[in-house]
């Protein structure tokens, strides 16, 4: 409808990212929930059609072809783990937020409430 190319999507390694998230977090820090794969593919398609913009304006610029369209594969999604990783180390640093507890449990428990 908008005359971009569709999303390429390599199926495979995103399972294969699924795969093995699922196993080196499901008994330490815990899987993402719903809201947080939901985000995550979010982020992940918005970071392929970013990247695909930036691939296109190069390659006109130096006479090339363009990529033929954007791809949302595994290491885009190993971006976004990266980001939340380091965020919720930031957040239990500085602020003493749990990302695994919630908000609200955190300040009382530490009677942190102001």
């Amino acid at each position: 409808m908008t005359g971009e190319p569709a999303l390429v999507i390599r199926d495979r390694e995103i399972i294969d990212f699924a795969g093995k998230h699922y196993e080196e977090n499901a008994r330490s820090t815990g899987c993402w929930n719903g809201r947080q794969i939901r985000n995550a593919f979010q982020i992940a398609s918005s970071l392929a059609h970013h990247n695909y913009t930036i691939a296109t304006d190069a390659a006109r610029a130096n006479g090339q072809q363009p990529p033929m369209a954007p791809v949302l594969d595994r290491s885009l999604f190993d971006k976004v783990q990266m980001s939340t990783l380091s965020f919720d180390h930031h957040m239990k640093e500085s602020k003493g937020f749990d990302s695994e507890l919630p908000l609200r449990n955190t300040f009382y428990e530490e009677g942190r409430f102001e």
